[in-house]
């Protein structure tokens, strides 16, 4: 990621980012401005993951490129995120020699997913194979996501002891 002010804190996203997680950013624009997409072959097939945040779709037409969905499959009912999956098969299937790029969002944006390490080193591979472009949109990296909890309203016994512990 290069930004057009703050260059030292690219290099210093960078530099953690390869420390961390010992990946090599690219150094453009943030892949939602539209100069970022002028890096990209925007004749190209472009793949969004379903369901996705709403606003990847408009922004690969608008950089001239053209959305292919491919949609998680789902148990029903769903009880939780992690019951949605990626059939790679199936996403491999829909590969051509005009995909370019792949828009991997972790956790999944609206569902909360995280995909599992088979399914990442699954579509990791695929994006060797045929040489893709990964868009990783991390927005929520750092945030501690707790998948599957239950919430309940307290009962009073739980508001009795919560008030007593606050006042002691």
């Amino acid at each position: 990621m290069q930004t057009r002010v703050f260059p030292e804190i690219s290099e210093i996203s960078r530099r953690r980012e390869r420390r961390k997680k010992g990946v090599e950013k690219c150094r453009w624009e943030p892949w939602m401005d539209r100069v970022g997409w002028q890096k990209i072959d925007l004749q190209r097939v472009n793949f969004v993951i379903d369901p996705a945040y709403d606003s990847y779709d408009p922004q690969v037409r608008m950089a001239g490129g053209t959305p292919v969905h491919y949609a998680m499959e789902v148990s029903q009912p769903t009880q939780s995120s992690s019951d949605f999956k990626i059939d790679i098969s199936k996403l491999r299937a829909k590969c051509t020699k005009k995909t370019k790029m792949i828009v991997l969002n972790n956790p999944n944006n609206p569902t909360g997913k995280l995909y599992s390490r088979e399914e990442l080193e699954a579509i990791a591979e695929m994006v060797r194979d045929f040489n893709l472009i990964v868009v990783a949109d991390e927005v929520y990296e750092w945030h501690r996501i707790h998948q599957n909890c239950v919430f309940t309203c307290s009962t009073p016994t739980q508001e009795a002891l919560a008030t007593a512990f606050e006042k002691e």
